[in-house]
C-alpha cells in the first residue's frame, strides 16, 4: 500500500512540474513580447534580442555593467548609455567583450559534402564565441531553454525597476539585490538564490545567505542554438568579392553558468568579478580546448550623455602575465591585458583580467613566474595574448579556423597576413612569439590606411588560455574581471587585491594583504578611493 501510494505521489509530482513548465514557458513569452509594438525604432537586432535573453545591471558598485545572457558581458551599443558599459565615473569603456570557447578538428567535428572533391570533409576546428565583421554581429550563445522559474522567476522586467528603453524590454537575471527576481522551489514555494554562496575560508564549505560580494547577478547560457547558424553576407560577397564567414562551426554543447560580482568597498569598487562555471554537456571528451576572452576597449567609448568620444590615433595596448613585486619582494600573476589613451589625460585605463583558470596539466613550462614547473595547483593562467581586428584580417574566408588558430598560438598557413602586419605582430628582431604579439608593433588596417605603430584606433584583444583537457561532464572553473583604474599602479593594485578577495592566494598572510592595501592608498586616487 505505502508502495503505491509512493508511485502516486510521484506521478503526481511529475504531472504538477510538468504542467508548471509549460505555464513559464508561456508566461515568459507574453512577457518577453510586451515590447513587441514599440514602433519602427527597434532593428532586427533589438526585435530578436526581446525574444530571447534575460539580462542583468550592476549597479551598486563605482564600475557599472550590464549584460545579457548571449555570451556578451557587455550591452549592444543601441542600448548604451541606458545599459552602462563598464561605466566609470564619467566614461564608459568597453563597446564588446566575450567569451570564447575553442576545439580543434576531432571526432566530434561534422562532415559536410564538398562539392570540389566529391566526398565528406571535416568541418575541423570551431569557436562557441561573438563575430564582429563589417554590417554583422552575430552569436553563438543563448539563453538556455527551460530555465525560467529554474533559474530566475522571469516576473521582473528591466522596465519595472530602470528607465524603460526605447528598442525593447526583458525579464531581468536573479539580482541579489531583488528576491523577486529569483526562482521558487517547486515544492515549497520559497524563493532561492540560484546562484553561489560565499565560502567559509577555514572550512572551505558554503555560507547560507553570503553572497559572493555586495551585488550579485547570476546568469546562465549555451551554444546549443545559434551555434550552426550561417549569418548572410550576401552584400559582402557582392562589394569584396571575397567568401566571408564561409563556414559556421557547431555546437560544442558549452553550458556556462556565470555570477557576476560587484563590491561596493572602496579598494574593489573600481572590479567587476565574473566567477563562470562551464559544463561539457556533450557525449565528447575533448582535448586542446581554449578559452578566450575577445573585447574591444576604447579609453573611452562614451561619456553618460551618449556622445561618443574623440579616442582614435591615440590608443595603446599591452599586457602583463607575471611581474615582480619589489615591495613584496614576490611574483605576481597577474595574467593582466589593459589598454590607455595619451590623448585623453582625463580618461581611465582598463583592464581586463584572468583571476582563475583551470589548472595545467604537466605542459613543462612555469605559468606563474615562480621558477618552478608543474608544481601542484598551479594554474594555466594567461597563455595568449594577440591584438585581433576584423579589419585586418578581410580576406580570410575560414572564419572559425582563424578564430581557433589565434586563440592556440597556431600560425599554419598564416604568412601572408603575418608578413603584412594583420596579426601575429612579431618582434623587433624579426623573432615571432605565436603565443604573445609585440605591443609596440601592433597597427591597425582601417578604412585604407595604416596607423602608427603601437597605436590603434580600437582595441581589439583577444586572450586565452589553455590548452585544456575537458571530459563529458566535466566543469572548468574560469573566473576573470573588468578593472577600471586612474593609473597603471593602481590598476596593478586593484588586480592585486582582487586575487585576495576571491580567495584564489589564501596561502598569503595578512601582512601581505595590508602591504597591497597601502600600495593602493600610495597611488593617486581621488577621495572616494582612499581607505585608509
Amino acid at each position: 500500500m505505502k508502495s503505491q501510494t509512493f508511485k502516486f505521489l510521484y506521478i503526481f509530482c511529475f504531472f504538477i512540474l510538468f504542467f508548471q513548465n509549460l505555464f513559464f514557458i508561456q508566461n515568459n513569452l507574453n512577457t518577453q513580447n510586451l515590447s513587441q509594438n514599440k514602433g519602427a525604432a527597434s532593428s532586427q537586432f533589438t526585435q530578436s534580442l526581446q525574444n530571447e535573453l534575460i539580462g542583468g545591471v550592476l549597479d551598486k558598485s563605482d564600475l557599472k555593467m550590464s549584460f545579457l545572457s548571449n555570451g556578451r558581458f557587455c550591452p549592444p551599443e543601441e542600448v548604451i548609455p541606458d545599459l552602462p558599459s563598464a561605466f566609470y565615473k564619467k566614461f564608459g569603456y568597453l563597446r564588446f567583450l566575450d567569451l570564447w570557447i575553442g576545439i580543434p578538428d576531432g571526432p566530434w567535428a561534422p562532415e559536410i559534402w564538398d562539392a570540389d572533391s566529391q566526398q565528406y570533409v571535416s568541418l575541423g576546428p570551431t569557436v562557441s564565441g561573438t563575430i564582429y565583421e563589417p554590417g554583422i554581429t552575430g552569436t553563438d550563445w543563448s539563453p538556455i531553454v527551460g530555465t525560467r522559474g529554474v533559474y530566475y522567476s522571469g516576473e521582473v522586467l528591466y522596465s519595472h525597476l530602470y528607465k524603460p528603453l526605447q528598442s525593447f524590454d526583458f525579464p531581468l537575471a536573479a539580482n541579489s539585490e531583488f528576491e523577486r527576481t529569483w526562482p521558487r522551489n517547486p515544492f515549497t514555494g520559497i524563493r532561492e538564490w540560484p546562484g553561489r554562496w560565499k565560502k567559509d575560508p577555514i572550512t572551505g564549505i558554503p555560507t547560507q545567505n553570503l553572497f559572493l560580494g555586495d551585488q550579485d547577478i547570476f546568469i546562465a547560457f549555451d551554444d546549443k542554438i545559434f551555434a550552426y547558424q550561417l549569418h548572410p553576407i550576401n552584400d559582402l560577397l557582392d562589394q569584396n568579392r571575397t567568401i566571408f564567414s564561409a563556414q559556421q562551426g557547431y555546437t560544442i554543447g558549452a553550458e556556462v553558468l556565470a555570477q557576476v560580482v560587484g563590491i561596493s568597498e572602496a579598494y574593489a569598487s573600481n572590479v567587476v568579478i565574473c566567477d563562470l562555471k562551464i559544463i561539457n554537456t556533450s557525449e565528447w571528451n575533448y582535448h586542446d580546448v581554449y578559452l578566450g576572452l575577445y573585447y574591444e576597449a576604447d579609453n573611452p567609448y562614451y561619456d553618460e550623455n551618449m556622445i561618443y568620444t574623440d579616442r582614435y590615433y591615440t590608443e595603446r595596448t599591452n599586457y602583463i602575465k607575471n611581474q615582480l613585486n619589489l615591495q613584496l619582494n614576490e611574483i605576481i600573476p597577474y595574467n593582466l591585458s589593459y589598454s590607455k589613451s595619451y590623448y585623453r589625460e582625463d580618461a581611465g585605463i582598463l583592464g581586463v583580467q584572468f583571476v582563475k583558470t583551470p589548472l595545467a596539466e604537466n605542459d613543462e613550462i612555469d605559468n606563474d613566474g615562480d621558477g618552478v614547473t608543474d608544481e601542484p595547483g598551479e594554474e594555466l593562467g594567461l597563455t595568449g595574448w594577440h591584438f585581433f581586428q576584423e579589419y585586418n584580417i578581410l580576406t580570410l574566408g575560414n572564419r572559425e579556423k582563424l578564430q581557433y588558430q589565434i586563440l592556440s598560438g597556431d600560425t599554419t598557413g598564416l604568412d601572408y597576413l603575418i608578413r603584412n602586419r594583420r596579426c601575429f605582430f612579431k618582434n623587433t628582431d624579426g623573432s615571432l612569439d605565436p603565443n604573445f604579439d609585440n605591443p609596440s608593433r601592433i597597427r591597425t588596417l582601417t578604412r585604407g590606411w595604416w596607423y602608427s605603430e603601437g597605436v590603434v584606433d580600437h582595441i581589439s584583444n583577444l586572450m586565452s588560455c589553455g590548452p585544456i583537457n575537458w571530459a563529458s561532464g566535466d566543469t572548468l572553473d574560469f573566473v576573470f574581471a573588468a578593472i577600471v583604474a586612474d593609473s597603471i599602479a593602481e590598476l596593478k593594485s586593484s588586480a592585486q587585491i582582487k586575487l585576495h578577495c576571491i580567495g584564489i592566494a589564501q596561502q598569503k598572510t595578512l601582512k601581505t594583504l595590508l602591504l597591497i592595501i597601502m600600495t593602493l592608498k600610495d597611488t593617486k586616487f581621488t577621495e572616494r578611493h582612499r581607505i585608509l
